[in-house]
């Protein structure tokens, strides 16, 4: 019987064990398209490197989605790199389990790291806050990248990062639930610029929505497959970002800042443009200091809402 016992307890705490490491998210961190492997307390001194090596340039930190391997990631750093002129720190995380699933539970124990990685940053930028005059700072979330930043804000938001000091932030094509999405994304206060990139023809999406068809999921939609004004837009739109509806211009693409079409790389490339203002730092919603009307020409607005076209 005590040995019976002793089993039972043996196996319990094995368990407990497996699940406590299984929790631990698995996240490092990369610059320049390089696999070196760095930790989050390596951030500060991988900044002041990119800053000393290329004063020159913005550091774009960008967060990948799904992705099978690392490399796939590595090389596209690379690739924003050589689109923007931008030095890039990317955050890796488990984002694979197998091809019919999601590792939703992976990016929510993301969410703690990436909330470091944005309270360093912040650090950095305050230290250096005359250089940063010149130079700019972008954080970019990719498709279930976007999960990392959802639980961010709702399980790890530090309220002391009151001030807006990313020059933009993208929520590329997330691949996050749509109802309700207001709740959340309200809360976002990183940026006077923030973007949600969006195409209702998006194949990754589509079919990472065809992942969760069940009784319980059936109905659940993606936010980065575009904007339903079913209700009033202000139970739907939250108003400190802008949505860019890219369903005409982007084909079934999904990875839309590394897009080669013309109209898409234009308007990164003016979202990238974007220049927050250090004078203005209340902590509520305020109006982007960009204009896409005039600037960008879109075919359709609904509040908050841009729809491009080639």
């Amino acid at each position: 019987m005590k040995n019976f016992i002793h089993k039972v307890i043996l196996t319990t705490f094995s368990s407990m064990l497996f699940l406590s490491l299984s929790l631990k998210a698995q996240v490092s961190f990369h610059v320049s398209g390089t696999p070196t492997k760095h930790q989050i307390e390596d951030v500060p001194r991988l900044l002041e490197n990119m800053l000393e090596e290329n004063p020159d340039k913005d550091i774009f930190f960008y967060v990948h989605g799904r992705s099978r391997t690392l490399e796939k990631e590595l090389r596209r750093s690379k690739q924003i790199e050589e689109n923007y002129n931008v030095k890039v720190l990317m955050l890796h995380w488990e984002s694979w389990s197998s091809t019919i699933t999601r590792p939703t539970d992976n990016a929510k124990n993301a969410g703690l790291e990436l909330s470091k990685a944005i309270t360093y940053l912040k650090m950095f930028k305050d230290k250096h806050a005359e250089v940063f005059e010149d130079k700019k700072l972008f954080v970019l979330f990719h498709s279930m990248g976007n999960l990392i930043l959802k639980s961010y804000v709702e399980n790890h938001f530090n309220e002391q990062l009151n001030e807006k000091f990313f020059d933009a932030v993208i929520l590329n094509a997330p691949d996050t639930p749509y109802k309700s999405h207001r709740d959340w994304l309200k809360k976002v206060f990183l940026s006077e610029n923030s973007f949600v990139i969006m195409n209702k023809n998006d194949f990754v999406l589509n079919a990472s929505k065809l992942l969760d068809i069940n009784f319980r999921h059936m109905f659940d939609d993606r936010l980065g497959l575009g904007i339903k004004f079913y209700f009033h837009h202000e139970k739907i739109l939250s108003p400190n970002v802008l949505y860019f509806d890219l369903t005409k211009t982007s084909g079934g693409e999904h990875a839309h800042f590394v897009s080669q079409r013309p109209e898409v790389k234009k308007i990164f490339n003016y979202i990238l443009a974007a220049k927050s203002n250090p004078d203005k730092s209340e902590f509520i919603f305020s109006e982007p200091t960009i204009n896409p009307i005039e600037d960008l020409d879109p075919y359709k607005v609904i509040k908050n809402v841009y729809y491009f076209k080639d």
